[in-house]
């Protein structure tokens, strides 16, 4: 009778600590450093994680270096409102999005340095309203954004010269991009073909916009 209850208390607490260990549901909703290492912790042992991943942090100081395992996201990612993340470092082995991309809100982003492995993005992938972002560099393996690509209010880019984003406003249908104040610098026009089935227009708040017809 002992050795079974022993028994019974040792699958119990064994398959609490494994219950623990799981990695979380979708969506998985990190607000704080203590969420991501979690995350890591408990996730590190696949590339892939099925279902949608929330990086919401406010004004917490966050580091993303330890999701560096992850290679494919089979939903949405967003990475919204997380006034103190410098940069998207650990996520340089994510080439795929399999749901939308969302990166809005990010004060302190000066580049999409972290993202260079990113190839494909298959629902909209938006960059929207990151104060400080000058340069969209980290994206020149973008390949693909199976739907609407824009990059948008983010008020110090001035242009989206980079190899990957320019490809895709040649390539792909169709492209938003918006900022405050834009120009088409040389290099932009260098190596962007527009045929005739794209059209260039400003609106009334000044914003520039390439889309294909």
């Amino acid at each position: 009778m002992k050795k079974s209850l022993l028994i019974l208390l040792l699958f119990i607490l064994f398959s609490h600590q494994y219950l623990q260990a799981q990695c979380p549901a979708s969506p998985a909703i990190l607000q704080s450093q203590q969420d991501i290492d979690d995350f890591v912790n408990n996730c590190n042992n696949s590339s892939t994680y099925v279902g949608n991943i929330d990086i919401d942090a406010g004004a917490n100081p966050i580091d993303l270096s330890g999701m560096s395992f992850l290679e494919q996201v089979t939903g949405n990612l967003r990475i919204t409102e997380n006034s103190a993340l410098q940069n998207l470092n650990g996520l340089q082995n994510l080439h795929t999005v399999t749901g939308f991309l969302l990166i809005r809100g990010n004060d302190q982003l000066t580049d999409m340095q972290g993202l260079e492995g990113l190839q494909t993005v298959s629902g909209n992938f938006t960059i929207q309203s990151n104060d400080n972002l000058t340069s969209l560099n980290g994206l020149d393996q973008l390949m693909s954004v199976s739907t609407i690509f824009r990059v948008w209010f983010n008020p110090l880019l001035t242009t989206c010269a980079t190899v990957g984003v320019c490809h895709l406003i040649d390539t792909q249908s169709p492209f938003n991009f918006a900022a405050q104040t834009l120009t088409l610098d040389h290099q932009l026009d260098t190596v962007i073909p527009l045929s005739e089935f794209v059209k260039i227009y400003v609106d009334k708040t000044a914003t520039l916009i390439l889309q294909t017809e």
